[in-house]
């Protein structure tokens, strides 16, 4: 993946579109780098002056052997952190998927991520990560991990070949769900991070049901929790009447339903839940939010009122 970012340097070039120097640049990339993909990215300038991109891929598209793509990205489109990335599911779909050439009957996609171990391990650092976690509980059910939204562009294009997409949150894996299903018919599963123990169980279970594997679901889960509760009840007991604040600013990327999930967490410890630096308004806004909510049967937790970061 390359990346061309586009920015005015100089106010005489403030009505200027150098289409052949962004051409040029373009060969340049794909004759030194050899990527199988640039992406043009621009900034406020130059989209406020409509300089037409798009055209100038679509003219050297055959020239050039990388696929080529355009994210518009000026600041003043996406306000709020939540729109914008309800926006970016259905870009990465159309831009870096491939229509599935055969079908995997077992596999299994994790859509949501972030950023997580594939990112760490190749920046040479080591550290568990959600992968695992969800490696585990596919694998347990006798399914198959095969793609989440992390990785190489060759890793994720063939992502459409999976049988069903499951969510690892919901902000940035039900719009890319959406789209997968309506381009290339993966159906999706609205349960999202399985994080204690009723979390976990109706996360599995829901998967397990689609793919016909609930005696093997029910079997692994007993052995997990039988393994899992002496701990858990140690935990209760040293949490239980405390206060739980769970905070939700910029640094959440507006993932309000995750919030949720670390309350339902809470509570099953028995602590009391708050959420804290989101306003009500943009909470209300998020239509994925909401409906993480619903699916998983969470209460709308107290939400603090006071001064916000962003």
């Amino acid at each position: 993946l390359f990346l061309i970012f586009i920015k005015k340097i100089s106010p005489d070039m403030a009505m200027q579109f150098d289409d052949e120097g962004l051409a040029e640049a373009l060969r340049e990339v794909d004759r030194e780098y050899r990527p199988k993909l640039i992406a043009i990215v621009d900034s406020c300038a130059p989209f406020m002056i409509h300089d037409d991109v798009q055209r100038v891929i679509d003219e050297l598209q055959d020239e050039v052997r990388a696929k080529m793509v355009f994210i518009p990205s000026p600041g003043f489109l996406g306000v709020e952190c939540g729109k914008a990335l309800e926006a970016i599911g259905p870009l990465i779909v159309s831009t870096l998927m491939d229509p599935p050439e055969k079908k995997v009957p077992d596999a299994v996609n994790v859509l949501g991520f972030f950023y997580d171990t594939l990112f760490t391990e190749a920046e040479g650092r080591k550290h568990g990560g959600s992968i695992e976690g969800y490696r585990h509980l596919i694998e347990g059910i006798g399914l198959k991990l095969h793609r989440i939204n992390a990785g190489t562009y060759d890793y994720f294009r063939t992502a459409p070949e999976a049988a069903v997409n499951t969510i690892h949150t919901e902000i940035w894996g039900y719009p890319m769900a959406r789209e997968m299903e309506e381009r290339f018919g993966v159906p999706w599963l609205k349960r999202q991070l399985p994080m204690g123990i009723s979390g976990i169980r109706g996360w599995v279970m829901d998967l397990a049901k689609f793919m016909n594997k609930e005696e093997e679901a029910e079997k692994f889960l007993r052995a997990e929790e039988e393994k899992i509760m002496p701990l858990f009840e140690e935990a209760k007991k040293a949490a239980e009447g405390k206060v739980l604040l769970v905070e939700c600013s910029r640094n959440s990327q507006s993932k309000y339903g995750e919030m949720m999930i670390y309350g339902r967490l809470g509570e099953e410890l028995g602590m009391k839940p708050y959420i804290y630096s989101v306003h009500p308004v943009e909470f209300k806004s998020q239509r994925d939010a909401l409906l993480s909510a619903e699916v998983e049967g969470l209460s709308h937790y107290p939400i603090l009122i006071g001064p916000y970061p962003y």
